[in-house]
C-alpha cells in the first residue's frame, strides 16, 4: 500500500467545515480560483473527484470550492509551501515512500509548521509537536501512537499525516489512527469529494474514450473498475 497527496487550501475557517457541510461550487467557481491563485493558461478538462485527485503523476490541477473554501490538488501546488505560516493558508502534503509529513496552519489556527520524514529521530519527532498544539496532534505529543515494541521510535510521521487528513480536510488516505480526537469525526469519502480537473493550454484534447472516469487511487490500489 501507499499514499500521497498535496492538498493547499485558501480557507478562513478549517476547510473540512465547509466542505462537510456545504455544496461544492461547480466548474465556474474551480475555474475562478485557478485564474487567481496560479500563473500560466489553464483550462478545464473534466469533473472528477478527490480519489482520482489523490497520487497525481502529470502536471494538472484538481480544484473545488465550498463556499469561502477553494482546495487544490497536485504537485504544482508544491510551490507554494511557505516556511511560515499565512492569513487563511492550509497546506499538507505526505508521501509513503518517504514517510512524509508536513503540513502549515493559519496564524489564527495555531500558526503549525511541521516538517517530517524517513530521517527524523525520536527527539525530532518530540520537537514538532512542542507548543500550541491542534486537536489532532495532542495524541500524538501524550505518546498514544507512540510504537509499543520500540518505544524510543516514537509514532510514525504517516500516522500523523493521516490524522492531519482527516482534521483538516475532512476526509482519507488509508486511514487515521484511532483515538480520543479521530473517533469525533467520521471521514468522507475521497471518491464523494467532487473536484475539477484543470490541464495546461496547450495539454491536447483527449479522445471520448479517454475521457471517461479514471480510476482513482483507491480503484487503483484495490482493483476495482
Amino acid at each position: 500500500m501507499g499514499f500521497k497527496c498535496t492538498m493547499l487550501s485558501y480557507s478562513p475557517t478549517i476547510p473540512r467545515e465547509n466542505i462537510t457541510t456545504k455544496p461544492e461550487g461547480g466548474v465556474e467557481a474551480a475555474s475562478e480560483q485557478i485564474t487567481k491563485y496560479f500563473e500560466g493558461e489553464w483550462r478545464f478538462d473534466r469533473t472528477g473527484d478527490l480519489d482520482e485527485a489523490f497520487n497525481p503523476t502529470d502536471e494538472s490541477l484538481w480544484v473545488g470550492t465550498w463556499g469561502d473554501t477553494v482546495v487544490f490538488t497536485g504537485e504544482e501546488t508544491l510551490g507554494y509551501l511557505v516556511d511560515e505560516p499565512a492569513d487563511n493558508t492550509w497546506f499538507l502534503f505526505t508521501h509513503s515512500m518517504m514517510d512524509a509529513c508536513s503540513y502549515r496552519t493559519p496564524p489564527n489556527h495555531r500558526g503549525r509548521v511541521v516538517d517530517l520524514d524517513d530521517s527524523a529521530t525520536a527527539e525530532d519527532k518530540v520537537a514538532a509537536l512542542e507548543g500550541d498544539l491542534l486537536p489532532f496532534e495532542e495524541p500524538f505529543a501524550r505518546g498514544d501512537h507512540n510504537y509499543d515494541d520500540d518505544p524510543e521510535y516514537g509514532y510514525h510521521p504517516l500516522e500523523l499525516a493521516e490524522s492531519a487528513v482527516l482534521w483538516m480536510f475532512g476526509t482519507e488516505g488509508e486511514g487515521a489512527a484511532e483515538d480520543d480526537v479521530s473517533a469525533t469525526m467520521t471521514p468522507i469519502d475521497p471518491g464523494e469529494i467532487i473536484l475539477h480537473r484543470f490541464v495546461p493550454a496547450g495539454t491536447p484534447e483527449r479522445s471520448e474514450s479517454e475521457g471517461d472516469k479514471e480510476k482513482g487511487f483507491f480503484s487503483r490500489l484495490f482493483g476495482g473498475k
